[in-house]
C-alpha cells in the first residue's frame, strides 16, 4: 500500500468513526427521553372543567365549553397534570397522551391545539352593540415563551368568529391581581374595564398605550 492509499484509508476510517459516534449520541439522546415518560406515569393530576356562560346569540343564556381530547385514549379527559409538577414532565405527559384542546358551542368547534389550558376566559359583554356577549381568552401554551396574545371571539350564525387579537405578556398572570374569573378586572395591564368602557394595550404605536376596545360586528 502506497502512502496516498494509506492516507485515504485513514480518512475513510475517521469519517466512519465520526458517523458512528454521531449515531450513538443520537441514540443516547432518544434513550434519555424515556426517563421523563416513565416518570410522567405517576404525575400528580387535577380535575379541570373550563366553561363560560353568556348570552352569545342574543337569545338567552348559553354555555361555551373547553375540552381536552386524548388521541391516544381516543376520548375526552377531565384530568390534567397539576401545576406543581415540573413543566418538562407536564409537556411530556401531554405529548405522551397526544392531547389537543378545543372549544365547543352547540354544534360548532373551535380547535385550539396543544395547550396546557387557559390563562383566562372572560365574558366581556356586548362590546360591538350587536345584542350578543363577546368572549376573551388567553391560551396557556406548552412552551417556554412569555409572549402571548389575547383573542376575542363572538358567536356568528352559531359559529365561532374571531373579532380581535392583541399581544400580551404572561407575566401578568403571575400576580393574584389578575383574577381570571372576574370579568370586571379583566387582564391586569393589558385589558381593563373603566366606567363601563373596556381598554386594551396596543403596541401599534412607538410605545404601548391603552386604547378603547372597539370591535366590528360579524357578518
Amino acid at each position: 500500500m502506497n502512502l496516498n492509499n494509506l492516507k485515504y484509508s485513514i480518512i475513510i476510517i475517521l469519517i466512519a468513526t465520526s458517523l458512528y459516534k454521531g449515531n450513538k449520541n443520537s441514540y443516547q439522546y432518544f434513550s434519555d427521553q424515556k426517563c421523563p415518560i416513565s416518570r410522567a406515569k405517576d404525575i400528580t393530576l387535577k380535575k379541570t372543567n373550563y366553561y363560560i356562560v353568556g348570552n352569545f346569540e342574543g337569545k338567552g343564556e348559553d354555555t361555551i365549553f373547553f375540552h381536552y381530547y386524548s388521541h391516544r385514549l381516543k376520548k375526552e379527559i377531565n384530568q390534567i397534570p397539576s401545576p406543581d409538577n415540573d413543566w418538562e414532565d407536564i409537556i411530556v405527559w401531554f405529548t405522551n397522551f397526544q392531547i389537543e384542546t378545543f372549544f365547543s358551542y352547540k354544534k360548532d368547534t373551535l380547535k385550539i391545539g396543544v395547550a396546557y389550558g387557559l390563562h383566562c376566559l372572560l365574558n366581556i359583554g356586548d362590546i360591538n352593540s350587536d345584542g350578543k356577549d363577546e368572549v376573551a381568552f388567553v391560551v396557556d401554551w406548552l412552551d417556554y415563551s412569555r409572549l402571548n396574545s389575547c383573542n376575542i371571539y363572538t358567536i356568528c350564525q352559531s359559529q365561532f368568529y374571531l373579532l380581535k387579537t392583541f399581544t400580551i405578556n404572561e407575566y401578568v398572570f403571575d400576580s393574584p391581581i389578575s383574577d381570571t374569573k372576574d370579568s370586571q378586572i379583566g387582564i391586569n395591564v393589558f385589558l381593563k374595564k373603566k366606567e363601563s368602557v373596556w381598554y386594551y394595550c396596543c403596541y401599534d404605536e412607538d410605545f404601548p398605550v391603552m386604547k378603547p376596545l372597539s370591535l366590528d360586528k360579524c357578518h
